[in-house]
């Protein structure tokens, strides 16, 4: 009774947590959340319902252990618990912490792994670039409007396409002369415009890129990457091969680019072909100087108003890009860093009220140990390394679980990292450094008491 009492006492207050924190859970998992919604109303009845639960499930253990105490022993003073009482509370305290090492793990892994693939070389340039779409009116006119960016100070060169490098969504069917016969294969397109291979800093591995100076490229010129040449069988004799998408009459391969991640790096580099369609490339990209960034803006912003006055100037940087494609990764990785925040502070609790209990069992054991001559840092010690045991079995039993789980996370990566010793041994030292300080605390308490208090009524 007393334990479901406390439940229900608790109830407001964890409401009122909820409510606060809601907009910021609804922010980390991409909804709009509301405790009080309509939607919510038909559930409404598992709130107290599971304040009860917690309030049953919390007080049975007590209540079963004080009904079976003798009270003649417990006149006497005499507190102390069979084994299995202190197994189960043992078993407790372990089982947080094996989850608080896991969670702990589960975030530097996510968090490493977001890195990895934000740092990892794409294939092409992504500093100093800012890239926007464009309307009619500007792609009407888009020899001026180029001609007006290109002379702004700050910038390096101008060019459009369908989209960045990075976000290369459109497949075609293309026909291939393959060993004399042709053939077809399914590859992805990244429509081009002249000047864009240079402006987004693909690499050019063999052949030329589209120039104006040829009057067949905009209509027959294809550019393809390294996986797009070794699958057709070319290797390095892509260059002259004969190649068109499907609708188009035949074109020829003039280059060869190197391997770029055309989209996020969980998924392994895909054959791949750069064509020309003007009435396809309506994002413009911009290579801007370093430390320009600031005015060239405005500038930009300027020139685009003066040709598009109904439509607002929007403008990303490609490295801002490149990091929106793992969104869900760092949203996945915010919720690791809560959830092992709060798994490590309630295990924290629980292991603070063992310690306080130890200490009021062993009481007597400690003021005779001081009266023997035990300092009080001896006696801390002696507390700290009992608990300090506890977190080494929670570690043994975490290990294999988290770098099972994280490993079988990572096989959804093409590129990705890997779990690595150093990872579980960071983990194990933040939480048993908690624990130490934890414990340490009270069991500080409890040596430096006065042995008298203890012993004077032995």
């Amino acid at each position: 009774g007393e334990s479901t009492f406390l439940s229900f006492l608790a109830l407001p207050l964890a409401l009122a947590f909820v409510e606060f924190f809601m907009p910021t859970f609804g922010d980390l998992v991409g909804r709009r959340l509301d405790l009080f919604s309509a939607a919510t109303w038909p559930v409404i009845w598992l709130v107290p319902a599971l304040a009860l639960i917690v309030g049953i499930g919390g007080g049975l253990y007590p209540a079963f252990f004080l009904s079976m105490s003798k009270p003649a022993t417990i006149l006497r003073g005499n507190y102390a618990t069979g084994r299995g009482g202190a197994r189960f509370r043992k078993g407790l305290i372990i089982s947080q912490f094996a989850l608080s090492i896991i969670l702990l793990i589960a975030t530097i892994v996510v968090h490493r792994q977001i890195q990895f693939m934000v740092d990892r070389d794409p294939g092409f340039d992504r500093d100093q670039i800012i890239f926007f779409y464009a309307n009619e009116p500007i792609i009407k006119s888009y020899d001026a409007f180029r001609s007006e960016i290109a002379a702004v100070p700050g910038v390096v060169s101008v060019a459009r396409g369908a989209s960045i490098p990075c976000q290369v969504g459109t497949r075609q069917t293309y026909i291939a002369t393959v060993n004399g016969e042709p053939d077809t294969l399914s590859m992805y397109s990244l429509i081009a415009g002249y000047g864009y291979v240079k402006t987004v800093g693909l690499h050019l591995i063999a052949g030329r890129s589209f120039d104006s100076s040829y009057s067949t490229d905009e209509s027959g010129a294809y550019l393809v990457n390294q996986t797009a040449a070794r699958k057709l069988g070319w290797g390095d004799s892509a260059v002259g091969q004969s190649l068109h998408v499907w609708s188009e009459g035949e074109g020829r391969v003039i280059g060869v680019v190197r391997d770029f991640n055309h989209a996020s790096a969980r998924s392994v580099i895909q054959p791949l072909v750069l064509r020309m369609e003007p009435s396809w490339a309506y994002c413009l990209v911009v290579r801007l100087a370093p430390g320009a960034a600031a005015t060239a803006t405005k500038t930009i912003e300027s020139i685009y108003t003066k040709y598009s006055p109904r439509f607002p100037f929007h403008y990303n940087f490609m490295d801002e890009a490149i990091q929106w494609q793992y969104w869900s990764e760092q949203r996945l990785g915010k919720i690791f860093v809560y959830a092992t925040v709060l798994a490590i502070f309630v295990a924290c609790l629980g292991l603070y009220g063992m310690a306080h209990y130890a200490t009021e069992v062993r009481i007597r054991e400690v003021g005779v140990r001081k009266v023997l001559g035990a300092s009080v840092r001896s006696v801390t010690l002696m507390f700290i390394r009992d608990f300090a045991l506890y977190v080494l079995i929670a570690n043994i039993i975490a290990w294999p679980l988290a770098w099972f789980a994280m490993n079988k996370w990572l096989q959804d990566f093409a590129y990705r990292i890997g779990v690595g010793f150093e990872t579980l041994l960071i983990s194990a030292l933040i939480v048993l450094i908690t624990a130490v300080v934890t414990v340490a605390f009270r069991a500080y308490r409890a040596a430096s008491t006065n042995p008298a208090n203890a012993l004077r009524y032995e």
